[in-house]
């Protein structure tokens, strides 16, 4: 009986943690979201988005499409956060090439990520 309720248990713990996104603050939702992109899932950005964001969320990942594309230094903190809402600011680079052409940079710096509180979770929610 002990076992059963052990695998019960372990079983519990595995469906909570793939359910989870592992993003539990505003700069870490920014830099899954941010991963998310270089990695082309599409899925997993719509899911770290807020329902108003999920179609510009496909936007950003196809964006990608058909470029390498690696996401360098990125660390992202939070600059301003109130009543569910945040604004986040990055450092760290997109470095990207079509077709093994000239590499290029993109600066994470050049814009801030706003993220907000949505069904319990920070969510990204666009730019400012």
């Amino acid at each position: 009986m002990k076992k059963l309720i052990l695998v019960i248990i372990a079983f519990a713990l595995l469906l909570s943690a793939c359910g989870s996104s592992g993003a539990d603050s505003p700069e870490k939702v920014v830099e899954a979201y941010l991963a998310a992109l270089v990695a082309g899932d599409s899925a997993q950005a719509v899911s770290l988005s807020c329902a108003a964001w999920e179609e510009f969320a496909i936007s950003d990942s196809a964006a990608f499409d058909g470029v390498e594309v690696s996401l360098e230094g990125a660390a992202c903190s939070v600059v301003e956060q109130a009543e569910g809402r945040a604004v986040v600011s990055c450092t760290g680079q997109f470095v990207f090439s079509y077709a093994g052409g000239e590499t290029q940079t993109l600066g994470l710096e050049n814009r801030q990520y706003v993220v907000v509180m949505e069904n319990d979770s920070w969510r990204m929610c666009g730019y400012q």
